[in-house]
């Protein structure tokens, strides 16, 4: 099983062959756990995640719905629902679109973590302030993909060599799609990519930049 992943499709992929079998071409497929599409985006992967998370919430909702403390409710929320909503979340590029998705999950918990019903028309903010939490979800995913690539980049080798790659071919017409490193250099407020870069050197520097961007 192979996958082409080209902004130009050749068809070379068609002729790779092991032995005497011939690969077969995929469109998609699952590698440790993330779900891989040949057109490198992530949405697949993200709304895989939820699914699976909103899964692991109704499975334990009789303890995150329970009369516990609500701090320890927060707690188990984390430990057993936002764990497999980010597993792999580091690599993903994020749209506005799935930024919604994962905030409405974020919310999704919440709710049903205090009871609230769709008929009581409950604000999202008046939900955060009985909680006594902001956007939790994506504070956590902002910050494990900012100290993934503040790490590779103090670090020379093969991944840091992926994370600057390329792919072949031309972009194509219309919006040009949003880029995992354009999206990181925009959360720490950089104008430019080698600024991004030098800021990255600095542990501290990296640290306090990726905090400001989670505000």
């Amino acid at each position: 099983m192979i996958m082409e992943c080209s902004r130009i499709k050749s068809g070379d992929a068609e002729g790779i062959r092991l032995g005497n079998e011939t690969l077969k071409v995929v469109k998609k497929f699952f590698y440790l756990g993330s779900k891989i599409p040949d057109d490198g985006r992530s949405r697949e992967d993200i709304k895989c995640r939820l699914a699976m998370a909103r899964k692991a919430f109704l499975k334990k909702r009789n303890l995150l719905t329970s009369n516990i403390d609500l701090n320890v409710r927060k707690s188990f929320l984390k430990v057993f629902v936002w764990s497999v909503a980010t597993y792999g979340s580091e690599t993903w590029t994020i749209n506005s679109l799935d930024k919604k998705r994962i905030e409405a999950f974020n919310m999704w918990c919440y709710r049903r973590m205090l009871k609230i019903r769709w008929v009581d028309h409950m604000t999202n903010d008046e939900v955060l302030n009985r909680i006594g939490e902001k956007r939790s979800l994506w504070h956590n995913l902002t910050r494990r993909r900012d100290r993934l690539v503040g790490h590779v980049r103090r670090h020379q080798g093969i991944t840091n060599l992926v994370l600057e790659g390329s792919v072949e071919g031309k972009n194509c017409r219309g919006k040009p799609r949003n880029e995992y490193a354009k999206q990181i250099q925009n959360g720490v407020s950089c104008s430019r990519y080698w600024e991004m870069k030098k800021v990255a050197q600095d542990r501290v520097a990296w640290r306090a930049a990726s905090n400001q961007s989670q505000d």
